[in-house]
């Protein structure tokens, strides 16, 4: 029992660190990595109870110091170690999986604002000053690709202006992609453990074939979109914030159909991964899947048909 706790520790510590590594590495697609970077904790926890996780959990956060300092060590804590421990405890506990998406996406997000508020106040800077600064960091770093790429002088000019559009709708809905990226990571926590669980560990909740995102949730979309189309101001920006929040929901939703398709179809798991990949980075697919899974509120594309008989 010892030894299947110690090789556990040293599973988690050594691939959530590994992880965080490769991902200052690779650009965008380190990036990306950055997202797995909880799932080695989180497994742990789901394997060997909240205890051996935690322990993990404190060993790569010692190991983030040791490698980065204080500052590395404290981002890594607030950004992968706590959301992995969220999510393994409330799995645990019988939460099902969307419910653990909410709530682990209002307790962080809330604790991220109280952090913020807090620094606000010790340094004497204001919050959107501090979203300003971050965002123009930002936007300036992607500038850079614009010098470094092999872009013609047109091509530049247009991924210039396309960057300074992203960031101006970025500073207007900062505080619903905050959200939206906290429930990806979580999400793909999920999704990972799901994938490792092999008996070991159950994810509650329904399948992702047979999930259904709550009906009231309808009503907000219509409103954000007509908030959007029609209003300005405080309106269009409280509208515009609204739809990044919901349109991932009912795209979620979209994919619960996609899945119960490529179920009754039997598809192979490998060719159904790569539908899924295809759906998300392949436009115009994720626009269809979204407007599906909006559909799927009125058309019920899962519900049961009978067949006419022949007479």
């Amino acid at each position: 029992m010892k030894r299947d706790n110690l090789r556990f520790l040293l599973i988690g510590t050594l691939g959530s660190l590994l992880l965080q590594l490769l991902a200052g590495q690779f650009g965008i697609l380190g990036m990306l990595l950055s997202f797995l970077v909880p799932v080695p904790l989180a497994y742990v926890a789901m394997r060997r109870g909240l205890l051996i996780g935690c322990g993990s959990a404190l060993l790569a956060c010692g190991g983030m110091q040791m490698l980065g300092g204080l500052s590395a060590m404290l981002a890594f804590a607030t950004q992968f170690a706590l959301p992995a421990m969220i999510v393994a405890g409330l799995l645990r506990r019988g939460v099902p999986w969307d419910r653990v998406l909410l709530y682990g996406t209002l307790g962080l997000v809330s604790l991220a604002s109280v952090a913020l508020l807090i620094y606000s106040q010790q340094s004497g800077v204001s919050l959107p000053s501090l979203v300003d600064q971050y965002l123009q960091g930002e936007v300036t770093s992607a500038l850079k690709l614009a010098d470094q790429g092999n872009l013609n002088a047109e091509q530049a000019e247009s991924f210039r202006s396309a960057i300074q559009q992203m960031g101006t709708f970025l500073k207007g809905t900062f505080p619903a992609w905050v959200a939206l990226v906290t429930a990806v990571m979580l999400g793909l926590q999920v999704v990972f453990l799901g994938r490792l669980a092999r008996g070991g560990y159950r994810i509650p909740g329904a399948p992702l074939s047979g999930w259904k995102a709550p009906e009231m949730l309808i009503w907000p979309l219509i409103l954000a979109g007509f908030g959007v189309l029609l209003g300005d101001g405080a309106v269009r920006l409280v509208a515009l914030n609204g739809l990044v929040l919901l349109l991932p929901i009912y795209f979620l939703q979209g994919l619960a159909v996609v899945s119960f398709f490529f179920g009754r179809k039997e598809i192979p798991s490998f060719m159904r991964g790569f539908g899924y990949l295809l759906i998300a980075v392949l436009n115009p697919l994720p626009i269809i899947v979204t407007g599906i899974g909006v559909f799927d509120m009125w058309a019920d594309f899962r519900k049961p048909r009978q067949k006419k008989s022949d007479r």
